[in-house]
């Protein structure tokens, strides 16, 4: 309602939109590291086929993905952990109104759609994923080969429980457990796969590149955030300490003095939060030589606290009797300021959330009313640039250059903090190079012709 007919999220309109549109050329899918874990992208594009616009259909996937992240939850601690209804109810409703959870449901589908069945696939095994008849060894493996098709990061949660379910068996003597390991083996496998052709081998389509830093490291899985990403670029360990501290403060710390009360009180979370605590934070012990993706890990954490901080309120009866109502009254606070979060009334973080956090989640890759000029900037460098030239773009620019720019031209993606002056850097393209870049993002050096004005967007060439 409030983004009129264009869905709301970074990812939807940047990522999501052209890769639908362009199924089942996977170039789009190439650019943004996708074609290993399509799942999300292949249930949308068989529904845009019957007819669905796909603006339309990506405004409804929003909130359908994310209803069915919260349902998976609740299944998950009704069967998995064998919680009440009343205290799964309680906890999946403090999951759907947190800002970290309703950061993931912005624009991340196919992380979603991952942890939906890596959820269900908790609750379909009571939480034990190495014993069973084989009818649920089936089930696992069907199960876990559409967890590594949705999220790879998802995948990772499966395989650390998994891995850490294994070494629990070996330690008890139980080896006969370990048979049950056959599921995994595919989806391990897959996961492999999918992780060097996607980082290793970087197999790009020509006509969509993106261009930047590497990791800065040798091992996949680590990053050195002072060189490779661009949010930290010119940085130093205070300016990193502070961006994982501030996105911390807004998802994490809050459910700490509550998370305490009940932590680890099952022990099929423990693998879990243990990774997700070391994956969120070793940028702040070893920036130079970390995992990569840390905020997602610090979103996803929000998981586990929250189910610890529930167990911490039943402890101290809060979740019956008198103290339920104050428990409500929480909740009720808490879904006021998510409602005025998600409808961007009221701003949650500050510039070192930002990047990660969004200060509120009616907004998308670029302002809404800058859509019209962007597709006309982009329909008129279609019709005017010459054959196989570079164009260069920014990455909140990326789905409409999938989109409108013809196959001939190399379009090469920057990241989003880049003008079109440090972009130029990293591209070694010859010939002829443009740009299509916001006027006050091309940076103070460059050599350019602007060529044509759409608004605050220009199309320019470079000298």
């Amino acid at each position: 309602m409030f983004s009129g007919r264009y869905p709301v999220g970074y990812d939807l309109l940047a990522g999501y939109a052209p890769a639908i549109s362009s199924f089942p050329d996977v170039s789009a899918l190439s650019l943004f590291g996708w074609q290993w874990s399509p799942l999300a992208v292949i249930v949308l594009w068989s529904i845009k086929e019957v007819g669905v616009p796909t603006y339309t259909l990506l405004k409804f996937a929003g909130p359908i993905f994310y209803g069915s992240l919260i349902s998976g939850s609740y299944y998950a601690m009704r069967k998995g952990l064998g919680w009440t209804d009343r205290k799964s109810i309680l906890a999946a409703a403090l999951l759907m109104i947190e800002p970290a959870l309703l950061r993931i449901g912005w624009d991340q589908l196919r992380l979603e759609l991952g942890l939906t069945l890596f959820f269900v696939l908790l609750a379909s095994t009571k939480g034990n994923l190495l014993s069973g008849p084989l009818r649920k060894q089936l089930l696992t493996l069907t199960l876990s080969l559409l967890i590594a098709l949705s999220s790879q990061l998802a995948t990772v949660l499966l395989l650390v429980v998994v891995l850490w379910q294994a070494i629990l068996a070996i330690a008890r003597n139980r080896t006969e457990a370990l048979k049950s390991l056959f599921p995994f083996v595919p989806v391990g496998i897959f996961f492999v796969i999918g992780v060097y052709m996607t980082y290793y081998v970087n197999s790009y389509n020509p006509h969509l590149t993106p261009i930047g830093s590497p990791s800065g490291t040798q091992v996949f899985g680590f990053e050195n955030y002072l060189h490779a990403d661009s949010t930290f670029l010119g940085g130093n360990y205070l300016a990193v300490l502070t961006y994982v501290l501030s996105l911390s403060a807004f998802s994490i710390f809050p459910l700490i003095p509550l998370s305490i009360q009940g932590a680890f009180a099952h022990k099929l979370l423990a693998p879990m939060t243990l990774w997700l605590v070391v994956a969120s934070y070793s940028v702040a012990v070893f920036p130079w030589f970390s995992f990569a993706f840390f905020w997602w890990w610090t979103i996803i954490l929000a998981i586990p606290l929250t189910i610890f901080a529930i167990e911490g309120l039943d402890r101290h009866s809060c979740l019956t009797g008198k103290r339920l109502r104050f428990t409500l009254v929480g909740l009720l606070f808490l879904l006021v300021i998510a409602i005025g979060y998600s409808a961007s009334l009221i701003n949650i973080g500050n510039q070192y959330t930002y990047p990660f956090l969004p200060s509120g989640l009616v907004q998308s890759s670029v302002p809404f009313n800058d859509i019209p000029d962007i597709e006309h900037a982009f329909a008129w460098a279609n019709s005017t640039l010459p054959s196989s030239a570079t164009v260069i773009v920014p990455e909140q620019f990326q789905g409409f250059a999938s989109s409108y720019l013809r196959s001939d031209l190399k379009v090469r993606v920057a990241p989003a903090s880049f003008t079109l002056d440090q972009a130029r850097t990293y591209d070694s393209d010859q010939g002829q190079q443009f740009g299509i870049y916001y006027s006050n993002k091309i940076g103070g050096t460059a050599q350019y012709t602007i060529l044509m004005w759409f608004g605050p967007v220009t199309v320019s060439e470079l000298n």
